[in-house]
């Protein structure tokens, strides 16, 4: 997944689409931290980076959030936690590239993820990029947006890691079980519900033998960390297609409600960026082989996994 520019990391004007600059490609990867032994849960704890002619380690920054999960533990875990970031820190000032490729972690907590390529223009706007927006441990400088939803409901807390979007999700599932009942069982119980995890799990929106999709929502007024979030949701769609090997490599799509020029009477700047936006989002999810769609409403969403399974709305 190629990596966006300044404005992702918090430059001078957050509202623009953060622009892709021509340079080097690198390496990355999530560094994980397993919390509790016996549980499959993993927490991304940083992200290292490395290219021809530079390296970085991005540290989460909300690492101490793990006192509210995780109370009386939560010493011990953090202590584990910067032990491994520590470790990696000084993997890479002494063997540069052999730190990603062959990490020593120093407790079996710990543990290097899944290397990845990406394009920045250095390690550390590669490593910043994808720690915001995979880490629930940290915090960028953009990572909280208030935002209007096309319905007309704002985005609420409701309980921890979830924000609540009931108009727009409820709108896709009206459309489509409306048609076909039977349906309602592809669509995952967070959607059905309105809510959004927020944590690094992969997370996957409607799922069943002709497609899976995941389902987002930009908002007129967006910022980057509506991008990123729509980022983030392309590459749960590439991890669970590379789980599931047998689905056709067409299967996988990204459904994404774009503002309506005429619904919100637009300027014509703002529909340039919506625009530009839209193309840099699909040349994203090409380089991944995901089918990046956009509709100018929650029905056509409903309609579009209705044509995809066979069904006329």
């Amino acid at each position: 997944m190629h990596a966006f520019g300044d404005n992702l990391m918090g430059g001078p004007n957050p509202t623009d689409f953060p622009k892709l600059r021509a340079s080097e490609r690198h390496q990355w990867a999530p560094i994980l931290m397993r919390p509790l032994i016996d549980s499959p849960e993993q927490l991304v704890i940083g992200v290292v980076a490395i290219g021809e002619n530079s390296y970085h380690l991005e540290c989460a920054n909300q690492i101490k959030r793990l006192e509210c999960l995780f109370s009386d533990r939560s010493i011990e875990i953090i202590r584990s936690a910067r032990l491994g970031l520590k470790s990696m820190e000084r993997q890479l000032a002494e063997r540069k590239v052999g730190a990603i490729r062959d990490f020593r972690a120093p407790a079996s907590s710990i543990h290097l993820g899944e290397i990845r390529e990406d394009v920045g223009a250095s390690a550390q706007e590669v490593a910043r990029f994808w720690i915001s927006a995979i880490s629930t441990l940290h915090q960028g400088e953009q990572h909280r947006e208030i935002v209007t939803l096309d319905a007309g409901t704002a985005l609420e807390p409701m309980g921890r890691g979830v924000l609540v979007e009931p108009r727009p999700t409820a709108l896709v599932v009206e459309a489509v079980i409306g048609v076909a009942p039977d349906l309602s069982k592809n669509f995952r119980e967070h959607f059905l519900q309105g809510r959004r995890p927020t944590g690094i799990e992969n997370v996957i929106d409607y799922s069943s033998d002709i497609i899976v999709a995941n389902i987002d929502f930009i908002p007129p007024n967006f910022r980057a960390p509506s991008v990123n979030r729509v980022v983030k949701r392309m590459w749960d769609l590439e991890i669970d297609r590379s789980r599931n090997p047998e689905l056709p490599p067409d299967r996988h799509e990204m459904l994404v409600k774009i503002p309506d020029r005429d619904e919100f009477e637009l300027s014509r700047e703002k529909v340039e960026k919506i625009h530009d936006t839209v193309q840099k989002l699909t040349w994203q999810a090409d380089q991944r082989d995901i089918r990046f769609r956009h509709f100018t409403s929650p029905e056509e969403i409903g309609g579009r996994i209705l044509e995809a399974e066979g069904l006329a709305a």
